[in-house]
């Protein structure tokens, strides 16, 4: 995942919406963003594939690769600033949800025992 404040993080935070992206072999893509990695590669679903030639193919998912991609247009009424502070929101809150339960599990069966009195 992505981390601070990146090209990734924006993509990120657009997980869920549809985008467009243009490749750099003239092919222009509509889809759901479903995540992205590392490299800054695109899975999507519910696409649409517009070939320079004016062919159009329909696709359940597709997965780009991150130098294929020449742009990547977003929702016009998507304000990035909101978005990738909601991200990091969604980032910090499922951090200390996952450090909640690390800790729970941390927690030896015989300090449950001492703790419920020795039962």
């Amino acid at each position: 995942m992505p981390s601070g404040a990146t090209l990734g993080v924006f993509l990120e935070a657009l997980q869920g919406s549809r985008i467009v992206v243009e490749l750099k072999r003239d092919v222009i893509v509509r889809g759901t963003l479903d995540s992205v990695d590392a490299g800054l590669g695109l899975t999507l679903s519910d696409v649409t594939m517009e070939y320079l030639q004016g062919h159009k193919e329909q696709m359940a998912l597709v997965h780009l690769r991150g130098p294929s991609v020449r742009l990547v247009h977003v929702p016009s009424k998507m304000e990035p600033d909101m978005v990738i502070a909601t991200h990091r929101r969604r980032i910090a809150a499922a951090r200390k949800l996952q450090e909640r339960r690390a800790a729970a599990d941390r927690v030896a069966p015989s300090d449950v025992n001492s703790a419920n009195g020795g039962e």
